[in-house]
């Protein structure tokens, strides 16, 4: 059993989906920018750090109150269901190392995929193999791999060239 996580960006997506898939979006609200809810985050936030005003600026920040919403919604389908695989678009954007990183607390036997499909950036340090990276990464290209293995700790066993998703051979 995979669960698959996706986010919606526009907010369009299936009236029907299946148990294993997780579609984030961003409620429609009629009120843009929601006060109570700063607020009610903004208090927790300040208990949750124990006053400190570093933790809180990191705490307080948008990626991680994302990452925190994002993590809720998948443990909340990881403790209902057995699944074996956990697989994401992989970005290494903070959440999903977040995410990996959580995944593997609730059961370390759970494996971790992340589906890089894009092309390398120019300084990709964000994609360092470290605490939260996926078990497995799926890349569209050999010289991606050589790059992730020798430069960016990545073993390579854990780095798995696949055909290009976007482009289908007739």
């Amino acid at each position: 059993n995979t669960l698959w996580f996706l986010i919606s960006a526009d907010n369009i997506y299936p009236n029907k989906t299946n148990d294993n898939i997780i579609i984030f979006s961003q409620k429609k609200n009629v009120i843009k920018y929601n006060l109570f809810y700063l607020l009610n985050i903004f208090f927790k936030t300040l208990i949750k750090t124990k006053f400190s005003p570093r933790k809180m600026m990191h705490q307080f920040s948008f990626f991680t109150q994302f990452s925190n919403a994002v993590t809720d919604q998948i443990f909340k389908k990881l403790f209902n269901k057995n699944f074996k695989k956990v697989i994401i678009a992989y970005e290494a954007q903070p959440y999903q190392n977040n995410i990996f990183n959580k995944v593997k607390k609730i059961n370390s036997k759970i494996k971790t995929i992340g589906i890089y499909h894009t092309s390398l950036h120019p300084l990709p340090i964000s994609l360092m193999n470290r605490k939260g990276s996926p078990d497995q990464l799926m890349i569209s290209g050999k010289f991606q791999k050589k790059i992730l293995v020798n430069y960016l700790k990545w073993p390579a066993s854990s780095v798995k060239t696949v055909p290009a998703f976007r482009y289908v051979e007739k």
